[in-house]
């Protein structure tokens, strides 16, 4: 799980302090969930929440933390939407990606570099119709 996605699932539980409903609400297990929060504790090296039978409060570090989740992802909004290189084909590579690589086409559609087959769109109408690229990434 991206840093990302753990910031969006910590500031929907700090807006519900409830784990049942933001993990129904996040369509992730509350086991997930859990798991998820008790790592972020680790990572950060403070306990984030105060877990009670009747549900969850935040704890001084985690209304600190509840700003930095939420400016993180300002600025990652920030920077996806003002990337220059929108547009301009380019490989996804980073931790846990595994031997999976994805460049991004003009037209929205993800394709898998070797075979040019579109992997996932935004567009619903979106099918094989980008050529196969040029290039390829290959597995060692």
């Amino acid at each position: 799980m991206q840093d990302h996605d753990q910031y969006r699932l910590f500031l929907h539980l700090a807006s519900t302090l409830s784990f049942t409903r933001t993990a129904a609400d996040c369509h992730v297990s509350p086991a997930t969930l859990s798991r998820t929060m008790q790592r972020l504790e680790a990572a950060t090296g403070h306990r984030l929440l105060d877990r009670g039978p009747h549900g969850v409060a935040l704890t001084d570090h985690g209304h600190r933390f509840r700003r930095y989740a939420t400016e993180a992802l300002e600025l990652w909004d920030h920077y996806r939407d003002n990337d220059l290189t929108k547009g301009q084909p380019h490989s996804a590579l980073g931790p846990g990606s595994g031997s999976r690589t994805t460049a991004t086409l003009p037209s929205g559609t993800v394709t898998e570099p070797t075979t040019g087959f579109p992997v996932r769109s935004s567009t619903p109408s979106a099918g094989i119709s980008a050529p196969r690229p040029a290039w390829s990434i290959r597995k060692r």
